[in-house]
């Protein structure tokens, strides 16, 4: 009995260990609120919602609380199942489903058709059952999108998958044995920060109006998410989160589009042109995906549909959720703590971008040369303009002269293009000003000290970006970064 008992201790220790978190992490926050605090939203589809949706920002701007309980590459039975799940342990009042990959037509993730893979299917079926003990619910769910008896196995107890992940044991396995593995903070979403460069701000148009031809299991699902909201009193609500839209996408919205209206359910449009609420060139991670600034306007706008369309209380003020007070904290400051130190210019500029925030803006100073090669990269010219709230830096980019701008929250905005000078503006650095010398020495010094040149380093002589923060309040140098883009407008000879 004491061997026997010794080896099934050891086969729990070595399961907890060996098991992937990913899920936990992700979702094991879910399971947490289900029983403190139940969320009022769900929020679920594939990658494009994890990446798409903020529940914290959601929560600074409206009040409401919700779970983003989206997974990678997620087909529409596995959102359905991961709802069913869901529902086991709590119920909310609204329910916003993404429709990418409607179009898929496949039932079994481990016998796909040929534009998917099948471990790469299952593999990211475990980000979303993992952390879901098992249960009736999550057996109905295996068994109807694994068809292989040897694969449910693997989500009946997962050890037969990951029992061989020794070698890659990571500081969470080890704590996950303890319970002490810990969670996403920003309720099941995830930020990116990447900036990837696209020649249009939003999508071109398909010439006409396509739909899918026929059923396909997505939509088969979609209909079964539908009811099952209906049956136990929830609001669902049908959208198509805005990317890089090929003309399929545009079909597959515009499938989802015609069941919403078929079926009588809510559909949030973000994908018009009217009503496409990112840029393509600032708030895209890759062809995909959305960064954090998209995120933030995706989120913004889905808030901002839910405050007028339905009768969700914003619970702002109310001490029973004060959690969502301190992950707002959290958030913010761990945004503040990564806008000082980035090695792209573009990430850096989007990091200090008042789109990304609520409530929070540092002093900034940016400097571009003339001939520098930000004034050919949309990205840069877009994302300062948007810093800026004007469009002078095209000005300067179309002279190709040097550019400087200068944002205190607490007094204003001050822009040189060319030859021109700033005289004496008020900061939290002091009275600036800005003079131009020579084509690579400039000078910005305040009034109070003069010998020191903030624009001036040796060791970066031939950058062509600088970027200054400062603490809007006392006025001291978080950090100064250079940077030097391809192809360079001079050469160091």
């Amino acid at each position: 009995l004491v061997f026997i008992c010794l080896s099934l201790l050891l086969i729990f220790f070595s399961w907890r260990i060996t098991e992937r978190q990913d899920s936990l992490i992700k979702n094991g926050g879910f399971l947490t609120a289900a029983k403190e605090d139940p969320p009022q939203v769900l929020f679920l589809g594939s990658s494009h919602v994890i990446n798409g949706i903020d529940p914290v920002r959601l929560w600074d701007r409206y009040g409401f609380t919700s779970y983003n309980l989206g997974g990678h590459g997620s087909l529409m039975q596995a959102t359905y199942w991961e709802l069913q799940l869901a529902l086991d342990y709590m119920t909310p009042e609204v329910v916003v489903i993404d429709t990418y990959m409607l179009g898929r037509d496949y039932k079994y993730l481990d016998k796909p058709d040929e534009t998917a893979d099948a471990s790469t299917g299952m593999e990211q079926l475990h980000l979303n059952l993992d952390a879901f003990p098992l249960s009736q619910t999550k057996l109905s769910a295996i068994n109807d999108m694994i068809k292989k008896p040897v694969n449910r196995l693997g989500f009946i107890w997962d050890y037969t998958v990951y029992h061989s992940r020794w070698s890659s044991l990571e500081k969470n396995d080890l704590l996950s044995a303890s319970d002490l593995i810990s969670q996403n903070g920003l309720m099941g979403a995830e930020e990116r920060f990447r900036v990837s460069r696209y020649g249009e701000e939003v999508p071109v148009l398909p010439d006409s109006y396509e739909a899918l031809e026929g059923k396909t299991v997505g939509t088969k699902y979609l209909k079964k998410l539908i009811n099952l909201c209906r049956d136990r009193g929830i609001e669902p609500v049908i959208t198509y989160l805005p990317f890089q839209m090929s003309e399929y996408s545009f079909t597959e919205r515009n499938t989802a589009y015609d069941l919403a209206m078929e079926e009588g359910v809510s559909f949030i449009d973000l994908t018009s042109p009217d009503s496409f609420v990112i840029n393509l060139r600032t708030d895209c991670n890759d062809d995909g995906h959305l960064n954090v600034r998209g995120m933030v306007r995706v989120t913004d706008a889905v808030g901002r549909w839910l405050a007028e369309n339905t009768e969700l209380t914003d619970l702002r003020g109310d001490t029973v959720h004060e959690k969502w007070d301190s992950l707002s904290s959290a958030r913010r400051g761990n945004l503040q703590g990564m806008c000082t130190d980035q090695e792209d210019p573009a990430t850096e500029l989007l990091l200090l971008s008042d789109a990304v925030y609520e409530g929070f803006s540092p002093g900034i100073v940016i400097y571009i040369n003339g001939g520098s090669g930000a004034y050919s990269d949309d990205r840069i010219t877009d994302l300062v303009c948007d810093i800026a709230g004007t469009e002078r830096m095209l000005e300067a980019a179309e002279k190709d002269s040097p550019y400087i701008l200068i944002k205190d929250p607490g007094t204003g905005t001050y822009e040189a293009v060319d030859a021109e000078s700033i005289e004496g503006v008020p900061t939290a650095m002091g009275d600036l000003s800005y003079r131009p010398m020579t084509e690579l020495f400039r000078m910005l010094y305040s009034e109070d000290d003069p010998d020191t040149n903030h624009l001036y380093d040796d060791d970066h002589l031939y950058d062509d970006i600088r970027i200054l923060v400062y603490n809007p309040g006392s006025g001291e140098l978080l950090s100064k970064l250079y940077y030097r883009t391809e192809p360079a407008g001079y050469m160091e000879d």
